[in-house]
């Protein structure tokens, strides 16, 4: 009987991003891609386009204050539940205290990430532990996606970002179109001269 494999980790990530990623966002990371290589290949009307960066920018901040999530508990379990659950039960003091997190956390996600029983047999047990990561590394995943966690976010899109954090994308994208339309100006300037 063929065992069920967990959806890849790239699938999961790549179906929240294009499907709870705020539109703004999106729009901005694509036009801040085609942007600079329609740029780069003199076509025309590219620099002009690079105005509508900041345009964007302003919309993302707007829809992203404005729909914020509630934040609710982290995924994380406490050190006193970890601690409590899963290592006093079996009476093992003799351990320093951040071998017994680590035993408790290993044990937290086997059992209620993995949903199994920890195994003694230690290849096993390795392989409880990975099904165990893997499962908790998706549903951080799917939290961060959401705006729901408060780590730290790689995309930086889902969870709202502060007004000093947009004001540093609005002023990027300002002077980047800036630079863009000053050297376009100059440069039909510098030919008109040259004749």
């Amino acid at each position: 009987m063929g065992q069920h494999r967990p959806a890849s980790f790239w699938n999961q990530f790549g179906q929240a991003f294009w499907t709870e990623t705020p539109p703004f966002a999106l729009a901005w990371l694509f036009f801040s891609l085609v942007i600079p290589i329609l740029f780069l290949f003199s076509i025309e009307g590219a620099a002009l386009s690079a105005w509508i960066l900041p345009c964007i920018v302003v919309g993302y901040g707007g829809f992203l204050f404005e729909t914020t999530p509630k934040h609710s508990e982290g995924i994380f379990p406490k050190e006193q539940y970890v601690l409590e659950n899963y290592v006093n039960q079996d009476g093992k003091i003799s351990r320093s205290k951040r071998d017994q997190l680590i035993l408790g956390w290993h044990r937290y996600l086997i059992q209620e990430w993995a949903q199994e029983s920890p195994l003694v047999d230690p290849s096993l047990y390795q392989e409880q532990l990975d099904k165990g990561f893997f499962a908790f590394n998706v549903a951080r995943l799917k939290r961060i996606a959401e705006g729901k966690g408060d780590e730290v976010v790689t995309a930086g899109f889902s969870t709202p970002p502060s007004w000093l954090r947009i004001g540093c994308y609005f002023i990027w994208n300002c002077l980047f179109a800036w630079i863009i339309n000053r050297k376009r100006i100059r440069v039909p300037l510098e030919s008109n001269h040259a004749v």
